[in-house]
């Protein structure tokens, strides 16, 4: 599972002199990676709805809120063909909750939770 990466919007349109695209993704990294560790102390203090999520990711990263929408409404997709919901915690096929495990390299880093 990629969390979204793989159509990560771009902050910059073009890279600046000096860059290449490759350079570009790695900012679009970083900014991913920024916003998630956000999310995940947010996600210690309680479940987060989709709509707060997406609020959450604009409001801490380059993306505005349709931007958001449109990076959560991909990473959701990509939960679901993994097998996981997200129902303000992660919860698997089985039913187990595994809070914030597809936001961090599929529960390896993994911020609370079951």
């Amino acid at each position: 599972m990629t969390c979204g990466l793989r159509r990560l919007p771009s902050t910059t349109t073009q890279p600046r002199i000096g860059e290449d695209a490759s350079m570009t993704h790695v900012v679009n990294i970083s900014a991913l990676r920024q916003h998630q560790l956000v999310i995940l102390r947010r996600l210690r203090g309680g479940p987060l709805t989709e709509f707060e999520l997406i609020k959450e990711v604009a409001g801490h990263s380059g993306f505005t809120q349709d931007q958001a929408a449109e990076l959560i409404a991909d990473w959701l997709a990509e939960l679901r063909d993994a097998g996981l919901v997200w129902a303000g915690v992660l919860m698997n096929a089985a039913g187990q909750q595994i809070m914030a495990a597809a936001l961090t390299h599929q529960g390896r880093e993994l911020v609370g939770g079951g």
